[in-house]
Formats: C-alpha cells, sequence, structure tokens
C-alpha cells in the first residue's frame, strides 16, 4: 500500500517539477556579467555583504552561443583583495552534484575586487573582476546580524503543497476502493 502512495507523491511531483523556476541561487542576489560569449552568474548570500559577517558566494558560467547551456568547467579561481594586498585565494573544485560555493567573511568594510576564473583542466575559459561592496558591520543602515526568520519560497510551498496533495488523493482513493 505504501508504494501506491509513494507512486501517487511522485506522480504529482512530476508533474509540478516544469513550473519550479531553474537557478543556481534561491536567495541572496548575484552579480551577472556577459564576457567573451558567457554570462558569469556569481551569487552572494545575504544581499548585503557586511564586514565580519559570512557570505556564501555560489559560482557559475553559462555559454551564450550555445543557447545558455552550463559551462563544463573542473574548478574556479577565487582570488579576493583590497587596494592593498591579497585577502584570500583558492581554488574551488566544481561539485559533481549541487552548486559550487565559497562561505568567506570580508575582514573590513571598503571596495574589494574578486577576481573569478573558471578553469576547465588548468586551462582558463571565462575570467572577470567583479568590484564588491562591504558595509561596515556597525553601521546603522546594516545593523549586527540578528536571528532571522527564512525566507518562504515559492518551490517550497509549491512542493509541500504537491506532498499534501498526493497523500490527500491517495487516502480518498483509498477510501472508494475498499469500500
Amino acid at each position: 500500500m505504501i508504494k501506491k502512495y509513494f507512486a501517487l507523491v511522485i506522480l504529482c511531483g512530476v508533474f509540478v517539477w516544469p513550473f519550479f523556476p531553474l537557478s543556481a541561487h534561491t536567495t541572496g542576489s548575484s552579480w551577472e556579467n556577459d564576457v567573451n560569449g558567457y554570462k558569469l552568474d556569481i551569487g552572494y548570500d545575504p544581499t548585503t555583504i557586511v564586514a565580519g559577517q559570512p557570505v556564501q558566494l555560489d559560482f557559475d558560467a553559462y555559454d551564450l552561443n550555445k543557447n545558455s547551456q552550463d559551462v563544463d568547467f573542473t574548478d574556479v579561481w577565487l582570488r579576493v583583495s583590497d587596494s592593498d594586498q591579497t585577502i584570500f585565494a583558492s581554488g574551488i573544485h566544481k561539485l559533481q552534484y549541487g552548486v559550487t560555493a565559497a562561505v568567506f567573511t570580508f575582514p573590513k568594510a571598503g571596495t574589494y575586487d574578486m577576481y573569478v576564473r573558471f578553469e576547465k583542466n588548468d586551462t582558463t575559459v571565462v575570467e572577470e573582476t567583479l568590484p564588491v561592496t562591504v558595509a561596515a558591520a556597525n553601521d546603522a543602515a546594516h545593523p549586527s546580524p540578528q536571528p532571522q526568520s527564512r525566507e518562504i519560497l515559492l518551490p517550497e510551498i509549491i512542493a509541500a503543497l504537491s506532498l499534501v496533495a498526493g497523500f490527500l488523493v491517495g487516502y480518498y482513493t483509498k477510501r472508494r476502493f475498499l469500500k
């Protein structure tokens, strides 16, 4: 009997899946730049980058000459520097599943240069330097972090409603056929 419920839930998911927005970033913001036939999509969360607070950076690139297909890359080289020195530099291996990401904490407020290079087996695919503005932690416009309620996203609501609908349909179908 559980197999029937599971099959019904999967079937509901198959019908709902095409309506999910496809994006590498479900929260936060992103820098999107067109560079030499590629679209670089560097996501960051939280939306306001504040000194002393971790920020998640997500890395993706699309080939504009191939109907915006994902770029085949093996790793990303990331370098963050201010006007005086390099603050952080590292290679980030592309994951087979999920988002290629890094978590970084900017040490102080100010403007930084973030150099991003997508590579395939040590060959540069596309690269770009992006300016990053970091707010001060004590800035009135950007208060220190407080516990925040998580934003509820449309895909999560649709998935939850699909599960509920699947179980309800299964329950009423079972009652109807067992009478």
